[in-house]
């Protein structure tokens, strides 16, 4: 299973869920994989799971997430960022290349990712 959190329209003064948080934390403990499409990020950033690693973000958010949290350092010149148990994906069309090309190479293996294989069962 991989847990994929979704931020949407980020509003600094938006209350905090944390329920929703502790959800990302616990998942994080028990060695869950969690994507962080879009603004996603925000909230695995929020929860505290992103110490440490590289995070990607649009370019579209990228001031704002290093203006929110300084001790971040998002990269924004590519369309996802693997770090193991956690990616973060900047989302709109990249969404499709993390889930296709990346998520279903990883889980179910290579063959499955390839487009042949797709389409002609053996």
């Amino acid at each position: 299973m991989t847990i994929v959190v979704i931020g949407g329209v980020q509003d600094e003064k938006d209350k905090t869920d944390h329920r929703a948080l502790d959800y990302i934390r616990l998942a994080a403990q028990f060695g869950t994989p969690l994507v962080g499409l879009c603004t996603g990020v925000f909230a695995l950033i929020q929860a505290g799971v992103m110490k440490g690693k590289e995070c990607c973000v649009s370019w579209y958010h990228h001031g704002d997430l290093q203006r929110r949290f300084p001790d971040i350092t998002p990269v924004a010149d590519r369309i996802f960022v693997d770090e193991g148990k956690l990616i973060t994906c900047a989302g709109g069309v990249a969404a499709a290349d993390v889930a296709y090309a990346h998520l279903i190479e990883r889980h179910p293996g290579p063959r499955m990712g390839d487009k042949k294989s797709a389409y002609h069962a053996d």
